[in-house]
């Protein structure tokens, strides 16, 4: 690619041609303040926060959609444009009510720290909606449109994910963001980890647990999902990929927890389960290709937009509703205490996991599995609400018996980990020996579309690997046009899987994601136990408790239906 030359602020910078000035900028250390700038998304230089002065042009213009050009000399930090980013950021607030109570970025505002920042008065101007809209999309999503700056990155990411339920729509001359009618939403939250401002957030559920660690009417058992200890560090400002497993632990326990475990437990019986599913159906040349269900956006997904794909769903249950089966039902047992008195909360970077614990079809007589679900954020407001520091916290074990890590688990974190782990389990199966290398590297990666072949003694296990919706249709379309294509499939909604998910901190962007990922992978590379089949504690409850097929089905399998998606409340605010 050729290289140019421009000067930003007096310093001489060599790039690569077809970049913005903004991303130099950035990539050089150079500070320009933003909003609504995400590396995922379209510039949309609705915020205009990041002017730049260009020599010979009349007035400052937005860097973020400024394509620099060889010879460039710019300037960022004029009084002209301090001064006109002040202004800006006052209008700004015009649109933004100043609602901080439960906002869980209240901790770490990007829109306060740069009122802060320009010393501003965000009372300046009178909140200028005349009539804002609220609305909620089921069990998950709130958008609070008095907070909205329709910055419009929200409807931009739902577009990203080939969704569409978010539009835009003019009422009295004012632009609102507004749910479309035209597609379910599938409550991913790719719209939330996208919005600067806090205005789309998942439906919080800190305040009930807090209320459950406050009456100490019921035990309590935390779990936690694989990628939620390479991304929570950041909350705590911390490296993306900081591995905070055992300090999640500590930190758990001082909130009140009786018991802390860790949800690869549930990923193993999941992959235990789905290999031995996975070498029925192929072997019986049935319902092929079979799909995962641990990702329950994709599962809605199916269920809303594909149903004729239903039979294809695997009848196995995802990691965080068997564990929260097996803590309800068996382990409540074994520390002597009713199902009813024990309080379950799964910590997951998911939103949609809020979606499947109301899922009637996997509850027991009536009972939950998983009572609450909080995401990653979630978890670290609660945390920094209770003056807990997790970067300062020493580590802590998993409490046991149900807390053996192994690698199979943790990669579940990762696009191609719950397929990863089934090849290794299926093969086990289906030879009687474990694989030589039980690293499958064409499993792993940011790709979004990855296709793989396993060897299995004389057969060939045809498979595939999607994440981000904006692939899945594509692979749709390769399953119409042949059939007979995959044996397997594992889809992520999110971009990156469980560690891109709409529950994980803010910012997330592809190297963020990617060094997540570098994480998850690293741990499994050092688990004494790699293997699923190979957990005692999954060893024990096949030979026991998971003995019959009744209690299997009870415990481990579910089923799927057509759906209309996700009921909208909406309501106008006067």
């Amino acid at each position: 690619m050729p290289k140019i030359t421009i000067e930003i602020n007096g310093k001489k910078i060599e790039t690569n041609e077809g970049k913005t000035v903004f991303q130099i900028a950035k990539e050089n250390g150079i500070y320009i303040p933003s909003l609504c700038y995400h590396p995922d998304l379209p510039a949309g230089s609705s915020c205009r926060l990041c002017l730049a002065q260009v020599d010979g042009s009349p007035r400052p213009t937005t860097s973020c959609n400024l394509t620099a050009k060889d010879g460039m000399k710019i300037k960022t930090n004029t009084p002209e444009i301090k001064k006109l980013r002040a202004k800006n950021l006052e209008f700004i607030f015009g649109e933004h009510v100043i609602n901080c109570g439960d906002c869980l970025k209240s901790f770490d505002c990007t829109i306060l720290q740069l009122a802060k920042e320009f010393g501003i008065d965000i009372y300046h101007y009178k909140h200028r909606k005349s009539q804002p809209r609220h609305y909620t999309y089921g069990h998950v999503i709130e958008f609070e449109g008095n907070k909205c700056i329709e910055c419009n990155n929200c409807v931009e990411a739902c577009k990203n994910q080939s969704i569409g339920c978010l539009k835009t729509a003019d009422f009295n001359q004012e632009t609102h963001i507004i749910p479309s009618t035209e597609s379910p939403c599938i409550s991913c939250g790719q719209c939330i980890v996208h919005c600067p401002v806090g205005a789309i957030h998942s439906k919080n559920n800190v305040k009930e647990v807090e209320r459950e660690l406050s009456l100490k009417r019921k035990k309590i058992v935390f779990q936690f999902a694989p990628s939620v200890r390479v991304s929570i560090g950041e909350e705590f400002d911390l490296p993306p990929g900081k591995i905070m497993t055992g300090q999640i632990i500590t930190g758990l326990k001082k909130l009140g927890a009786d018991w802390v475990v860790d949800v690869d437990l549930g990923a193993d019986l999941t992959t235990y389960a789905e290999a031995l599913e996975l070498v029925e159906r192929f072997s019986e040349k049935k319902n092929l290709p079979m799909m995962t269900t641990c990702c329950p956006s994709w599962v809605l997904y199916v269920e809303t937009h594909h149903p004729e794909f239903i039979p294809n769903l695997t009848s196995v249950r995802s990691p965080n509703m068997i564990a929260g089966g097996i803590l309800r039902q068996i382990f409540a047992k074994k520390v002597s205490i009713q199902c009813k008195d024990l309080y379950t909360v799964s910590v997951m970077p998911c939103t949609a996991k809020k979606h499947e614990i109301n899922r009637q079809e996997m509850w027991h007589n009536g009972v939950k599995p998983v009572d609450a679900v909080l995401t990653t954020r979630e978890l670290a407001y609660l945390f920094k609400k209770r003056g807990i520091n997790l970067a300062l916290l020493p580590s802590a074990k998993p409490d046991s018996p149900l807390g053996v890590e192994t690698g199979s688990g943790t990669i579940y974190g990762s696009s191609g980990g719950v397929m990863e782990a089934a090849l290794r389990t299926g093969y086990y199966f289906i030879t009687g020996k474990n694989l030589k290398n039980v690293e499958i590297k064409d499993a792993r990666g940011m790709k979004g579309l990855k296709e793989v072949e396993v060897q299995i003694g004389k057969q060939t296990l045809r498979t595939a690997v999607v994440n981000g919706m904006e692939n899945i249709e594509e692979l749709l379309v390769r399953l119409k046009e042949d059939p007979n294509r995959y044996h397997y499939i594992e889809i992520m909604a999110c971009p990156g899987g469980c560690i891109g998910g709409g529950g994980q901190p803010i910012s997330t962007d592809e190297n963020i994601r990617q060094k997540r990922q570098n994480a998850i992978y690293e741990i499994d590379k050092k688990s004494t136990i790699r293997l699923a089949h190979e957990n005692p504690v999954v060893k024990n409850l096949m030979d026991n408790e998971l003995k019959t097929k009744s209690a299997r089905k009870r415990l481990l399998e579910t089923k799927y239906q057509k759906s209309a998606g996700p009921g909208i409340i909406q309501k106008i605010i006067n």
